[in-house]
C-alpha cells in the first residue's frame, strides 16, 4: 500500500466495509490502470479480505455497481439517444451530498486509528469513477475521451441516493442557525438547504465531538445503494458568421417589441437564426451584428457582418456544402427581404472583430433628401464634396431618447457629395464614422446635431430614404458565391 503501513492498516480498512476501488482510493493508489482494468466480475466480487456482503460504505456502491458493463450499457444507450456529433467527450458524475459526510466520517476515523493516514492523498470518488469508466463510455459511442478543460462536449452522469436527505439532516441539529439563515434568504441560496459548498463549510466548522455525537462514526453500510438516474449532455456554444443584405424598409434587425407586444412581423435575426437553430439542433440562439440599421433603412453592397451564437448544439461539424445549403435555405425563406452570404463557422475569439468594428469601422450611405424651404443652390451642393472630416456634435436623438441615455457625442463625416435630382430633391452620398446618426445630420433634429445639412446648405432639409451602401469591415472572410446564390440586384 502507498502511504498506509500494512498489517494494522489492512485490518482497519477491512473493518470499514470498503469495495475494491475505495480500498485503492484510501490507500492513495493513483495508478489509473488499477482502476480502469476492472471488469464486471471483479466489481461484483472483491477479494476475500474485503467485506462483500454489504454495499460499500464510502461510495454507496458507485464504484461497485456503476462500473459494471451492464450499467455502462444504460449510460451508453442514453448518450446515443442524445445524438451529439462531437468526436470527443468528457464525462463527469454528479454525486449525492451524503457522500461528503461519509467521506468526512471515514477520514476522521482513519486519522484516529492510523498515524500513517495523514500521509495519504485520498483519490476522490469522481476521479476514480472517471478512471474506471470514461474511456469505456467514450469507446462505446465511437468518441475519444479527453479532459474537461479542453473538451466542448460534457456528459454528466446523475447518481442519486434515496437516503441522501436523511443522512444530511443531522447537520441541521449541529448548525441550526446557518440553516435558519438559508431558509430566510431563499434567493441568496437559491432555495437549497444542502449544497456541496455549504455542507463542506459546515463539516469543516464541526468539531469531532459534535460530529461523532450526531453521525455514524465510522459510517455503516447503506440499506440500498446509490443508483444511476440518467445523463445530462451539454456542448459549448458554436458560432456561425456571415454578412446580410436587407432589402425591405419594413423589417427590423431584431424582434421589435414594445411592452411585450410585437410592432412588426419578422426580423433579420429570426429569418437567419431559425434555419441555423434547426440545422444545428439548438433550442435557441443569440444574434449579434456590427451595428444596426433602422427598420426603414436598407443595407446594400456586401452587407452587414453578423454572428449567431448557438448554445448546446447537437450538430457542430459542417462541410462547405452544408453551409451553402443553410445559406440557401435562409435566402429562400426570406423571399427577398434579406440575403445572406459568406456563411461560415468561426471561433468565439473572432467575435472581437465585431466589437472592434462597432468602434473603428466606417460606413457609406446614400440619403435621398428634399429641400422644404428656401432655394437649393448648385454651388452649395458642389461645395459639399470639398468638406472632409467634418466633426459633428450630436445629442441623443429625440426618437431614441426613450431607450438611450441623454449624451452629446462627437462623430465624424469623413467625406460627402451631393447630386441634384430636380429643384427640390437631391441625393447625398457620404462616408461616416461608426455610430453617426445620419438622419439627424440631414434634418438637424431641432438643432440637436451641429453642424447639419440645413446649416451647410442654408435651407430647410429633410430625409426621405436612407440606404447603407457599405460597411467597411473586412470580416468574416469572403466566400465566392455559387451561381444559384447570387445577390439580387436592387
Amino acid at each position: 500500500m502507498e502511504g498506509i503501513e500494512t498489517s494494522d492498516g489492512d485490518s482497519v480498512l477491512q473493518s470499514l466495509g470498503l469495495c475494491k476501488l475505495c480500498f485503492l482510493r484510501y490507500t492513495g493508489v493513483r495508478k489509473t490502470q488499477e482502476y480502469c482494468t476492472i471488469n464486471e466480475s471483479e466489481a461484483d466480487e472483491p477479494p476475500t479480505k474485503y467485506r462483500k456482503e454489504d454495499t460499500c460504505v464510502a461510495c454507496l456502491g458507485l464504484l461497485q455497481h456503476l462500473t459494471k458493463d451492464s450499467e455502462i450499457k444504460h449510460i451508453v444507450e442514453d448518450l446515443s439517444k442524445a445524438n451529439y456529433d462531437s468526436p470527443v467527450i468528457t464525462c463527469a458524475v454528479s454525486l449525492p451530498i451524503a457522500l461528503q459526510i461519509r467521506a468526512h466520517s471515514i477520514e476522521l476515523f482513519l486519522s484516529e486509528k492510523l498515524a500513517s493516514f495523514e500521509r495519504v492523498k485520498v483519490v476522490p470518488i469522481k476521479e476514480a469513477w472517471k478512471w474506471a469508466c470514461s474511456q469505456r463510455i467514450a469507446s462505446a459511442v465511437n468518441k475519444e475521451s479527453c479532459s474537461g478543460a479542453t473538451c466542448d462536449f460534457l456528459v454528466n452522469i446523475n447518481v442519486e441516493y434515496s437516503q441522501d436527505l436523511k443522512e444530511c439532516s443531522a447537520l441541521e441539529q449541529v448548525h441550526s442557525l446557518k440553516f435558519e439563515e438559508r431558509r430566510k434568504q431563499k434567493r441568496k441560496f437559491h432555495g437549497q438547504l444542502f449544497t456541496r459548498q455549504g455542507v463542506e463549510g459546515m463539516l469543516n466548522s464541526t468539531t469531532k465531538e459534535e460530529f461523532v455525537a450526531k453521525f455514524d462514526y465510522p459510517p455503516t453500510a447503506p440499506a440500498e445503494p446509490a443508483f444511476y438516474n440518467g445523463v445530462q449532455c451539454s456542448h459549448n456554444a458554436i458560432f456561425i458568421a456571415g454578412r446580410y443584405n436587407k432589402f425591405s424598409r419594413y423589417l427590423s434587425q431584431t424582434p421589435w417589441l414594445v411592452e411585450g407586444e410585437r410592432r412588426m412581423e419578422g426580423s433579420v435575426q429570426e429569418l437567419v437564426s431559425k434555419v441555423l437553430e434547426e440545422h444545428c439542433t439548438s433550442k435557441n440562439s443569440k444574434f449579434v451584428a456590427s451595428g444596426r440599421e433602422d427598420v426603414d433603412v436598407r443595407t446594400l453592397g456586401r452587407g452587414r457582418p453578423f454572428a449567431v451564437e448557438l448554445p448546446d448544439p447537437h450538430k457542430t461539424f459542417f462541410d462547405p456544402s452544408e453551409l451553402v445549403m443553410m445559406q440557401k435555405l435562409i435566402n429562400e425563406g426570406a423571399r427577398g427581404l434579406i440575403h445572406v452570404r459568406d456563411l461560415q463557422r468561426i471561433h468565439k475569439d473572432e467575435l472581437v472583430h465585431l466589437k472592434m468594428g462597432e468602434e473603428s469601422k466606417s460606413k457609406s450611405y446614400e440619403a435621398y433628401c428634399v429641400c422644404l424651404e428656401g432655394e437649393l443652390l448648385d454651388e452649395k451642393l458642389d461645395a459639399l464634396s470639398n468638406i472632409k472630416n467634418l466633426v459633428l456634435e450630436q445629442k441623443t436623438p429625440i426618437r431614441v431618447l426613450h431607450r438611450r441615455p441623454l449624451a452629446t457625442r462627437n462623430r465624424t463625416v469623413l467625406q460627402m457629395s451631393a447630386t441634384r435630382v430636380d429643384d427640390k430633391f437631391f441625393k447625398l452620398c457620404l462616408e461616416t464614422q461608426a455610430g453617426t446618426y445620419v438622419k439627424e445630420f440631414v434634418h438637424g433634429d431641432f438643432g440637436r446635431t451641429n453642424p447639419n445639412m440645413c446649416t451647410l446648405l442654408g435651407v430647410s432639409v429633410d430625409i426621405l430614404a436612407l440606404d447603407v451602401k457599405q460597411v467597411f469591415l473586412d470580416w468574416p472572410k469572403y466566400i465566392i458565391p455559387t451561381d444559384s446564390d447570387s445577390v439580387p440586384v436592387c
